[in-house]
Order: structure tokens, then C-alpha cells, then sequence
């Protein structure tokens, strides 16, 4: 396999709030051979400590420029770049083993992009302006893990809160995280949490063969109950922002909490499950007690109750103001169910992402992101 390491001399001083910022910044960091940012394609993530990049050639022929963010213990590093039109994420070991691998592409060349990595030896510094706690809650006998982000400058007082729910075979640090460090320093409470089973790297209790859109609703509820006795939680300025799956989650504890949720945000919310479901099987009697989705092993259990639910009628029972966002390319959850979705709820507008596929990535999020900001900075305040 072919590699060259490029990444060699840092040339431009690194501006601290540089990094924060999206590849389109007006001074890039310049690595070797004249390898930016830019050339990346994706914001070194805010989520760790520093970051490099490399060019790699693939078995194929492909090169990708990868960004390399990592900890300052070195205990935990992230890739990303885009393959094959794809934005890609892998989490992985000093020595290249795979913790996750959101396009399933790595197989054995993890290990040798690490060795690349740190071989540079050329870091830049990811300045952040928000702090990171460790959070958990209880819900019955299982034990809900995540963290909660708070700006900067923050002392004291009562903060508009959002909670953050991932999509299916995900993680709050993998996706949700992303979209709450871009919003944190505007005033807000950010607390993210893994659903109990949510995917293989959950860090909260339970297993992917326990778990359905229903045990995801009772945990996003105990969460947004356990927020509040948090002293920065402002109780009555609380919203829900939820991704995918989770979109379909939090929709669905929205209309059950009501006016408890002051605005409802949807990410590509994958109102296509029940669908998906019924063109799997025609009743729950013929669900296998495991199946395999996307990689990942669920019950019979996550398909009990949908075959009888109508999931619009459902979740539009919300009254309060709903924001949606999908992207136009989305090939898992179709941008159709959320023009469907904009119809039946009471009041809520659609911004279609154009171009974007499921998940909003670089100049897709940044994009989302600036509405997203204006919509709870119009109910926050």
C-alpha cells in the first residue's frame, strides 16, 4: 500500500480562534508542501485537543487528505476526510484499532494511516469555547451517561438548554456533539447523552437487542426531568434537538411533553422506520428474535409496536413550533417524510439542505446550523 506523509512544517502562526472555525477561514494552517485545511475538507473536531493532517493513498489509488484530531494524552484519535464523495469518521486506537467506523471502508488501513499520523509530529492546537462535564442519570435499574457544555464565561445563573439526541447505531460523541459546539458559546446549556443501546460504543447501560424508538422516548423523557434540577437548566426555556433516529425521538417525547419543550428542532429525522420496518416484514410475527441493521445487532423487540403505529399522527400531536432540516441527496431517511411531516404538524417550516445526504457534514452543517441558531435564539429570548 502506497503512502506518503506530506504534513511536515507549519507555516502560518495558528490563531487560536482559527480553529473553531470551518475550513473557509481567511488565514488556513498551512501544512508541508502547502496541505490546508482546506484541502481537508472537514473542521478539525472541537470534541479533542489538536489536530494534523496527511495525505493518503488508498489500495486503489485514491488519496484523501485526512484530518487527524486527537487528546492530548494521545489515548484516543479521530480521522476524517471524504472518500468516494463521502464524508467518513473513524475512531480509533494510537495503533490504528478501530473503536468505530462510520463507512465501514477502513478494514487494515487504520494502523497505517496511525503511523503516518505520527510520524508528522506537526499539531496544531484546537481552541474551544465551551467546557466539557461528565453527566449521568438513572432511568430504572440502567444508568444514562453523557456529558453537558457550558460557554466559556460562564458563573452562575439560568441558561435556555438544548438536549441533543444521536441517531440509530450512534453516539453523542460521534455526531450531536458537533452541532452542539457550534451553538454553546451563543448562551446556551448544551447536555448530550448515548441511548441506552443505542449502538456497540454506548457508554450508557443496556444492549442493542433491548432497545426501540419507544425505550429511546422513556430515556430522552428522563433526561429532559433530570435536566432540570441541573442549577443552569432554565426550566421553562428548554428544547429538544434530536438527529435521525433520534429526530424520530425526540419528536415523539415532544408530544408527550408538550409545552414543557419550548421549540422542537429535527435533523433528518428518519420518519421512513416505520416504513422500513413493514417492507422488512410483513407482521411482528415474523421478526427473528436478532436482526442486523446496518451493521449493527437488534431485537425483536425494536420492531414491536410499529407496525401498528402511525408515526405522523403521533408526533403532530406537538403544538409548539418544529423546525426541520434534511438534506435534498438523503438516500436512508428520503426528504419526502419530511415534506409529509412539515403538512401535518400544526406549526413547522422545512429548510431543505441541498445536496446533503443523511447527516450534515462541513459546509452542510455550517449551512443547518445558521438556522438552527436563529430559530432558538428567536424562542430562547
Amino acid at each position: 500500500m502506497k503512502r506518503r506523509l506530506l504534513a511536515l512544517a507549519l507555516v502560518f502562526a495558528l490563531v487560536s480562534t482559527l480553529f473553531c472555525a470551518s475550513a473557509s477561514a481567511e488565514e488556513p494552517i498551512v501544512f508541508g508542501e502547502n496541505l490546508t485545511s482546506a484541502d481537508a475538507e472537514i473542521s478539525p473536531n472541537t470534541t479533542f485537543d489538536k489536530y494534523t493532517l496527511i495525505r493518503y493513498t488508498f489500495d486503489n489509488g485514491s488519496t484523501a487528505v485526512i484530518t487527524c484530531n486527537g487528546k492530548t494524552d494521545d489515548s484516543q484519535y479521530m480521522l476524517q476526510f471524504n472518500y468516494d464523495g463521502k464524508g467518513q469518521t473513524v475512531v480509533c486506537a494510537p495503533d490504528g484499532t478501530v473503536f468505530y467506523d462510520a463507512g465501514g471502508i477502513m478494514g487494515d488501513a487504520a494502523p497505517l494511516i496511525m503511523k503516518e499520523v505520527q510520524k508528522a509530529t506537526v499539531w496544531a492546537p484546537i481552541a474551544v469555547s465551551y467546557d466539557m462535564t461528565e453527566w449521568e442519570c438513572q432511568n430504572g435499574d440502567k444508568t444514562i451517561r453523557g456529558h453537558y457544555m457550558l460557554p466559556k464565561d460562564y458563573t452562575e445563573g439560568k441558561l435556555p438548554t438544548i438536549i441533543f439526541s444521536h441517531g440509530f447505531n450512534s453516539t453523542h460523541m460521534q455526531v450531536t456533539v458537533n452541532y452542539a459546539a457550534k451553538i454553546v458559546d451563543e448562551g446556551y446549556a448544551c447536555i448530550l447523552f448515548d441511548f441506552c443501546g443505542g449502538s456497540a460504543q454506548s457508554t450508557s447501560d443496556g444492549s442493542g437487542t433491548e432497545m426501540s424508538i419507544f425505550t429511546e422516548e422513556e430515556e430522552l423523557k428522563r433526561v429532559f426531568e433530570a435536566a432540570k434540577e441541573l442549577d443552569f437548566v432554565d426550566a421553562d426555556r428548554m428544547f429538544l434537538l434530536g438527529c435521525s433516529q433520534g429526530g424520530v425521538v425526540s419528536a415523539m417525547a415532544a408530544a408527550d411533553l408538550q409545552d414543557e419543550v419550548k421549540a422542537l428542532v429535527l435533523c433528518f429525522p428518519a420518519f421512513t422506520l416505520v416504513d422500513d420496518a413493514k417492507a422488512a416484514y410483513a407482521s411482528i410475527d415474523e421478526v427473528p428474535e436478532t436482526v442486523e441493521v446496518m451493521g449493527y445487532t437488534i431485537g425483536r423487540t425494536y420492531y414491536e409496536g410499529l407496525f401498528d403505529l402511525d408515526i405522523l399522527a403521533d408526533v403532530t400531536r406537538y403544538k409548539g413550533d418544529v423546525l426541520i432540516l434534511h438534506g435534498t441527496a438523503d438516500d436512508i431517511a428520503p426528504y419526502s417524510y419530511s415534506e409529509a411531516a412539515v403538512k401535518a404538524y400544526e406549526s413547522a417550516s422545512l429548510i431543505p439542505i441541498e445536496g446533503a445526504g443523511h447527516g450534515f457534514r462541513d459546509k452542510h452543517l455550517d449551512e443547518a446550523m445558521v438556522h438552527i441558531s436563529e430559530f432558538i435564539a428567536a424562542h430562547a429570548h
